[in-house]
């Protein structure tokens, strides 16, 4: 109604036209505000326990953002570790690691671990909300059979080169003793266990070189093939899987998703190096022994909250280690 003609009470309620326009751009201007606020919570940068709108999700208090999170050598996971919703599991798929970028099937114990590791879930009313994988088969494979044995086929999987395990260039399907009489076992332990040392790199005279490069999975990867690696060091390994943790898996995890990741050794070992600020000199002297649960529990901004944990019988755990430390020497004869 024109301002001339409009009864007094309107006016007094409503205002003049120029109130009006002021109004509208006022909250239009405090509406914008609110959802800058919100887009800067979902990035760490403002206090979530004070902000009442984040961008449709729900609001999670500090005090309930801890999440837990699981790096496993192969398929062992315990009851333990399901007392919260938000978890991340991060499961080594079993194959002997020798194979690397070689993309070959479950062994035998894999897949009779892949299902034993999904029926212990299922006796645990576990579900997820979402899969991630590297492109690798045992990988996908393990995620597979986990799934299967929980009936829970139909949750979204994603699958990335960047979850790959460890390129070992120019070592790769080589024998680890062998290596260690040719080489010595102190170079084979850097190459295996250091954070910056790189292994020879793999050429086109490596028995495996056109298999890896020639498959097509990596023709459609977010990098040219070219600059694919021909070898890594485990810093390497963080670097490239550094942006996928960031830009995919890690805001599921603060969404409350419960997330499953079917990974490798170094994939693990490069995430924990990482969540748990582990130094480049550390880093050779941590050993995950293989089949035992690793607990990470993180607050809202992903920082660890004291060390990780091995979870299972101790005895056990320490024999695992020294199992996983041996690899790589050379063996001798009993005196």
């Amino acid at each position: 109604m024109p301002a001339a003609v409009m009864s007094p009470w309107r006016r007094r309620l409503f205002g003049s036209s120029e109130e009006r326009l002021l109004l509208v751009a006022f909250l239009q201007g405090l509406g914008a505000i609110l959802r800058a606020m919100a887009d800067l919570a979902l990035e760490g940068s403002v206090d979530r326990k004070n902000l009442n709108v984040m961008k449709g999700e729900r609001i999670v208090h500090h005090q309930k953002m801890m999440k837990r999170c699981i790096c496993l050598q192969y398929l062992y996971i315990t009851p333990s570790s399901f007392e919260l919703k938000n978890n991340f599991f991060a499961i080594r798929s079993f194959l002997l690691d020798k194979t690397h970028w070689v993309d070959q099937k479950l062994n035998s114990d894999g897949l009779e671990e892949a299902r034993n590791c999904g029926k212990q879930l299922k006796a645990l009313n576990f579900e997820f909300d979402l899969v991630f994988t590297s492109i690798l088969k045992r990988s996908i494979h393990t995620a597979w059979l986990i799934l299967e044995e929980l009936g829970q086929e139909w949750v979204p999987m994603e699958s990335s080169w960047r979850l790959n395990e460890r390129h070992y260039g120019a070592l790769i399907s080589l024998n680890r003793e062998q290596m260690a009489l040719n080489h010595g076992e102190e170079q084979v332990r850097l190459w295996r266990r250091s954070y910056n040392v790189t292994p020879p790199p793999i050429d086109e005279s490596h028995p495996y070189y056109h298999e890896i490069y020639n498959d097509r999975k990596y023709k459609v990867c977010d990098v040219p093939l070219d600059q694919l690696p021909r070898s890594e060091s485990l810093k390497d390994v963080l670097e490239r899987l550094l942006p996928y943790w960031n830009e995919r898996i890690a805001p599921e995890v603060l969404r409350g998703k419960t997330i499953l990741i079917s990974a490798h050794g170094n994939s693990c070992r490069a995430l924990l190096k990482y969540l748990e600020g582990i130094s480049d000199e550390e880093i050779i002297n941590i050993t995950l022994p293989t089949g035992v649960p690793i607990l990470l529990e993180l607050d809202e901004n992903l920082h660890t909250v004291g060390p990780h944990q091995f979870l299972g019988d101790q005895e056990a755990i320490q024999a695992a280690i020294k199992k996983v430390d041996d690899q790589g020497k050379v063996k001798r004869a009993d005196k």
